[in-house]
């Protein structure tokens, strides 16, 4: 059983000086990664391999919500996951080592919610539905496959077990763009 947890990074400044690649997380962005970090933990959902787009805001959700795991886990940054479409992301989980059960993916829309929608073919309809709506920043998606290799999950039927955003768990849900 393998499972993919697919992960958006989260609320970022509107423009950097050094372009979009070096745009940071804003006040909310470093409080949602947290409350993602720690939603993992609670779920006991630790992954064994983290594969991180290499812009500063998915680094810097990474790198926040890893403290929140309590637990080191093997990270890589990979420049071919920036903006990356569904595809560019399905091509990088495929090359995953097999000794790899729960995989942590954190890149951007639209490819990261366009493929949390294409893999999740099992599990609750609306959420399922909503992936593409509603993959906001800080948006979490658990999809679970019924095989034991990376290379299978094209075609398994990916059930999806969770899907959380940073606002739902937020105590303040005010809405505030800090």
């Amino acid at each position: 059983m393998l499972q993919l947890l697919l992960l958006r990074h989260a609320k970022t400044e509107r423009s950097s000086p050094d372009g979009d690649h070096g745009r940071a997380l804003t006040k909310r962005g470093m409080t949602d990664s947290a409350l993602i970090g720690r939603y993992l933990r609670e779920h006991k959902l630790t992954p064994d391999l983290v594969l991180v787009s290499d812009s500063l805001r998915t680094r810097q959700t990474y790198d926040i919500a890893a403290v929140e795991l309590r637990t080191k886990v093997a990270a890589t940054m990979e420049n071919q996951l920036y903006l990356a479409d569904s595809l560019t992301l399905l091509r990088a989980i495929l090359e995953t080592p097999p000794e790899v059960n729960r995989l942590l993916v954190i890149a951007h829309n639209p490819g990261i919610a366009e493929l949390a929608h294409s893999l999740s073919s099992v599990g609750d309809e609306t959420q399922i539905a909503g992936l593409l709506e509603n993959f906001a920043t800080a948006a979490l998606a658990v999809i679970e496959f019924n095989t034991l290799q990376w290379l299978d999950i094209a075609d398994a039927k990916g059930r999806l077990m969770h899907f959380v955003t940073a606002k739902s768990l937020r105590s303040d849900t005010d809405g505030e763009d800090e």
